[in-house]
């Protein structure tokens, strides 16, 4: 006599669920998927809890054998792909101008609130909460569904630029900051987590370069779009960003829908053993038609997984953390301008900081793979270990760049900040061009080095001709090395993160994004505090020796949109060739940056994206052989059973 129908089905696999389960099970949906019902079939074709009598033990290694193989990923195209990248471009645009366009709004804010000593924490809050969730963000993004995940970082985004746009206060305008620098740790992430379940790793070069070239915009535009505003009210700065929002969480909510991954969310995966609890088999059973879950694993099952994943995230992990990157980023920020870099204030912040991050590594190589950022994406190979310091240093000259370029065209051309904006287009072009022609190439090649090499190595010869930079340097110049150093950028901005989606196991996708970005921002803070020391350290001695009457603290404490105002008409040829030499000296530190990202990204390796990584060929070995030994063993006890009843 045969297996009874009740035996059959518990033999079944509860790891066999079908791909577009998976899917609805993450919040996603598979277009044309159907939920699992009485005739459910698992990701072989079999039929899933609904064997028949006479089932044979070949039929079940048949299955067995088919379990083994990869399913294939149905990937977006059409229009729906067309309305999905246009939302995550739009929000990561969102993100960017979030971060950029408080900068030429600042003066108007300290004028409403009389608040000179809170200049700083207006960029700063944005930039440390930002820093200390990354970390946190990839772990979420692994657990809950990609879709609602990033809504509500879009929301919380939302919320932060809310208040910020009718903040009454100083300290309320900075909560508001924070809270948006929450929201914005989570688009980028979220952005190319998203990416992944819509286009194969060989064609994602092209969307992820368009990304960041949308970054680039918001990052360079948003003074110039600022500016603009801020002439009417600041608060308009904050305001702007509300329907951007508002579309892109209306497009997630009732139009964007995601295909499953392949792989399954490690956090959604039931054990393989069978259960004797008659209530979860109950639950099994009814969940079969129409909740999105199939019959094997119970929507009971589905959140007491999810809970437990939750209950399993190193909170004490990421409060180290964010406690390590809030005191050193605010030692670096009020070193020099609060506080004197010597003084016993700035000296314990960045000790105290120095101390937590070690306390964090250590924490998490005791913690293992449960840890925020589990050393294992490290072990992957030394390429992951340069990526990082690659992305830290890269970004760091980018930062430098954006950053101070704009104050030599208002300090030594004499420039307005529109027009300083206006002059920073031949960057902004192309850096566009080049992140097209950069994903181009990368999807039609299948490697990244090359683009790696030559982008960092433009940037590295720009950084060595603003060096040159005088009064009396000509707009053909100043466009010239412009045109170089944004092609460059275009090359290497977007490439890291395929790198890092190249080299780790697509379940560790997320935390792989949240490491590089946390690299690249982190980096940007420390170079934006590095540069000013010194600029702020240096024009004193240039002005001894160009304009000898004028104060440096005058000079320092007075914007570069007013040096003219206030500097006597006899002495402003020399505070502008000093401040033209003090600026020339932050350029030899984006010199330094460069260098550095060209000599670690040369470690990146050379390999052709569009084949398996080693490490993600051996983990689905891995895998499959502790899946198949399991049911294998199962299936001989069984049959063993029958014989003997027989």
């Amino acid at each position: 006599m045969g297996p009874s129908k009740e035996e059959s089905e518990s033999s079944t696999s509860p790891a066999a669920v079908p791909e577009a389960v998976w899917a609805n099970a993450r919040g996603d949906e598979k277009p044309g998927s159907a939920v699992l019902g009485d005739n459910a079939v698992d990701d072989t074709g079999s039929p899933a809890g609904n064997a028949k009598d006479g089932d044979n033990v070949e039929g079940d290694k048949t299955a067995d054998t088919e379990k083994s193989e990869a399913p294939t990923q149905q990937y977006m195209t059409g229009l729906p792909f067309v309305l999905t990248f246009g939302s995550l471009i739009l929000a990561t645009l969102l993100s960017a101008l979030n971060a950029s366009m408080i900068s030429t709004a600042i003066p108007s804010i300290t004028n409403a609130f009389h608040s000179i000593q809170d200049v700083g924490w207006y960029s700063s809050s944005y930039l440390i909460s930002n820093c200390a969730m990354l970390p946190l963000t990839g772990k979420i993004f692994a657990i809950f569904p990609l879709r609602y995940t990033f809504i509500v970082f879009v929301f919380i985004l939302e919320v932060g630029n809310l208040i910020s746009g009718v903040a009454v206060s100083s300290p309320m305008l900075i909560v508001g900051r924070s809270i948006t620098g929450i929201g914005g740790s989570g688009i980028l992430t979220g952005a190319t987590a998203i990416i992944t379940t819509i286009r194969p790793l060989e064609k994602r070069p092209m969307l992820i370069g368009t990304l960041m070239a949308g970054v680039a915009l918001g990052q360079v535009g948003g003074p110039l779009l600022g500016g603009a505003l801020a002439q009417v009210t600041w608060r308009w700065v904050f305001y702007i960003n509300l329907p951007i929002g508002g579309i892109v969480i209306l497009l997630f909510l009732f139009i964007v829908r995601l295909p499953a991954p392949t792989e399954k969310p490690k956090q959604l995966q039931v054990p393989t053993q069978n259960t004797d609890d008659q209530n979860d088999r109950a639950d099994n059973n009814a969940a079969g038609s129409g909740s999105g879950i199939p019959a094997q694993v119970s929507r009971r099952q589905h959140l007491g997984t999810m809970y437990k994943q939750v209950a399993r995230i190193d909170f004490p992990g990421f409060v180290c953390f964010a406690a390590a990157c809030a005191l050193f980023l605010i030692g670096l920020e009020w070193g020099g301008t609060k506080y004197a870099w010597g003084s016993g204030v700035v000296i314990g912040l960045l000790v105290a900081g120095a101390v937590l991050f070690g306390v964090f590594a250590a924490w998490s190589q005791y913690l293992g793979d449960r840890a925020l950022l589990p050393f294992r994406l490290l072990r992957y190979g030394y390429v992951n270990v340069f990526c990082g310091i690659t992305a830290l240093a890269q970004s760091a000259s980018v930062f430098v760049l954006m950053s101070y370029l704009p104050i030599w065209f208002q300090g030594v051309k004499g420039a307005t900040p529109v027009v300083s904006g206006v002059m920073l287009l031949p960057t902004i072009v192309a850096q566009l061009l080049a992140a097209f022609l950069c994903g181009f190439l990368v999807q039609r090649t299948g490697y990244y080095m090359p683009e790696l090499l030559s982008g960092n190595s433009m940037v590295l010869i720009a950084s060595g001709l603003f060096t040159t930079f005088s009064p009396s340097t000509g707009a053909g110049s100043w466009i010239g090395f412009q045109i170089l150093g944004g092609a460059g950028r275009g090359f290497v901005n977007q490439l890291l993160v395929t790198v890092i989606q190249a080299n780790v196991p697509p379940s560790d996708i997320p935390l792989g994004v949240s490491y590089v970005l946390f690299c690249q921002y982190f980096g940007g803070a420390v170079a934006i505090c590095a540069a000013r020391t010194v600029l702020t350290s240096t024009i004193g001695a240039a002005l001894a020796k160009y304009a000898p009457s004028v104060d440096a603290a005058t000079v320092i404490n007075t914007g570069v949109t007013d040096l003219r105002h206030v500097i006597p008409a006899s002495d402003i040829n020399g505070v502008v060739l000093a401040y033209n030499k003090a600026l020339v000296n932050v350029y030899y530190l984006q010199i330094a940056f460069s260098a550095t990202a060209l000599v670690c990204s040369s470690f990146l390796g050379w390999r052709d994206i569009r084949k398996p990584t080693p490490v993600q060929t051996e983990k689905s070995d891995v895998e499959n052989a502790k899946t198949e030994t399991p049911e294998k063993t199962e299936t001989t006890e069984k049959t063993e059973k029958t014989d003997e009843s027989k």
